[in-house]
């Protein structure tokens, strides 16, 4: 064979290796660089699940109601199928290449009910069942809130909501189901314990309104007031202003028991004060125990002037005397007698001034009426006040909210307790001057 031959043939292999099908696959494989296509993976060999739904729900305990932290059991027609689905078997049990195993979920009102897996799947005789323990946590928590959570205020869904149940995968949608709204329901609370709760709660809440009505346990501290006073809301012995900062502190503390109990009946959950609460009532007590530092150590301190002014005022009286003595018999130093007279009368109009403004601050206020002794203090109506009360309010409100809608107790930012950090410090340092002659 001559050598064009040879070369025609080379070239002619060549050329037709280029035009191949599998000249690119070839061409790729050889090239470190490129990355070949992924293979089309196909489901039609896992087992169909077209013909699966749910036929039945009821709690482990056979009623037609389930609560968290309880068993909710359903019935599955075709479970075999839905699990063979998931775990990528084929409809002879065989498993599946390059299949994606998918996890059965819980579903509540077409919502899934996300980290709750099946604990197990039975059969008995032709039927089949899925268990699911109902559980609440950090992934599903949203779902559970929006289920459970801000219950109408009728006996009839206050206790109970009508759910549909389901199943299906997770990340999917629910499967057929007939289990409607109309025949499960998911009860929120017991009743019997939340009329026990209630009950004490009551009792708290009147107990604490005659308290502080009658006893001096929201008031400011120091000497009673004398008198009566005459009101619309109460008439009696007169009695000391009510505290911004003792009734701020038995404002936190009068929601935080009451949403504690809420969400334990709810969800069973006891660990649920957060580390804003714990904050709140810190400052809370932190604004209390300022502000009866500041009063026990300032009424102190003009009460021990008072007494020193009182004994001067005593042997001013004494001296002046005296001295009007010797100046009747007019001795030859009279002239000095009227000067160290006049300075002394001097001495004692500043000491009698003193002493009428001690007297009056040190004297036992009585009580205007509540909103007005909450934002008085010696010079009227303050803003320092108004704004802790605005925002212990505001808070307050949020706090409500967040429980009765969310079923959990608000965890405030920094910045929000910085704020409500800020307002008791003002409150706190307009307090000084305000106790101070």
């Amino acid at each position: 064979m001559s050598l064009t031959r040879i070369l025609f043939v080379i070239l002619s292999a060549a050329f037709a290796g280029y035009l191949s099908p599998t000249a690119g696959f070839s061409q790729a494989a050889s090239n470190p660089g490129s990355t070949p296509p992924p293979p089309v993976v196909s489901t039609a060999a896992v087992a169909p699940i077209s013909d699966v739904s749910v036929l039945a729900a009821k709690s482990a305990a056979d009623t037609s109601s389930a609560r968290l932290e309880e068993i909710i059991v359903l019935e599955v027609k075709n479970l075999k199928d839905l699990q063979a689905h998931a775990g990528c078997k084929s409809s002879t049990g065989a498993d599946v290449p390059n299949c994606v195993k998918q996890q059965i979920a819980l579903f509540l009102d077409g919502r899934e009910i996300e980290g709750l897996a099946p604990e197990s799947a039975t059969t008995s005789g032709e039927r089949q069942f899925l268990r699911f323990h109902l559980k609440r946590t950090s992934a599903n928590d949203e779902a559970w809130a929006d289920i459970l959570g801000a219950p109408p205020l009728d006996r009839e869904t206050f206790f109970t909501r009508r759910t549909a149940v389901s199943a299906g995968f997770a990340k999917g949608s629910a499967l057929p189901s007939i289990v409607d709204s109309g025949l499960f329901s998911i009860r929120r609370m017991d009743e019997f314990w939340f009329r026990l709760c209630s009950f004490f709660v009551g009792v708290f809440v009147l107990a604490g309104l005659y308290l502080a009505m009658r006893t001096e346990l929201l008031r400011d501290a120091g000497p009673d007031p004398v008198g009566t006073v005459q009101g619309w809301v109460f008439s009696g012995k007169a009695r000391r202003p009510y505290s911004l900062a003792r009734c701020q502190m038995a404002f936190w503390f009068a929601l935080v028991i009451p949403s504690y109990l809420f969400i334990w009946l709810t969800t069973g959950d006891f660990n649920t004060i957060t580390a804003g609460v714990l904050a709140l009532i810190g400052i809370g007590g932190g604004t209390l125990l300022g502000s009866a530092v500041i009063d026990v150590s300032s009424r102190q301190r003009n009460e021990t002037e008072l007494r020193a002014l009182e004994a001067e005022a005593q042997a001013l009286d004494a001296a002046i005397a005296n001295l009007d003595q010797l100046i009747a018999s007019a001795p030859a130093n009279v002239v000095s007698l009227n000067g160290d007279r006049a300075a002394k009368a001097q001495r004692q109009e500043i000491v009698a001034t003193r002493i009428a403004a001690l007297e009056t601050a040190t004297a036992a206020q009585a009580s205007d009426w509540f909103l007005m002794d909450l934002l008085s203090d010696r010079d009227g109506i303050s803003f320092h006040r108004f704004q802790m009360l605005v925002w212990t309010l505001v808070l307050g409100i949020l706090f409500v909210y967040q429980t009765w809608f969310r079923l959990s107790m608000p965890n405030f930012d920094a910045t929000l307790l910085a704020l409500m950090g800020i307002s008791a410090g003002t409150y706190l340092g307009f307090k000084i001057p305000e106790k101070q002659v």
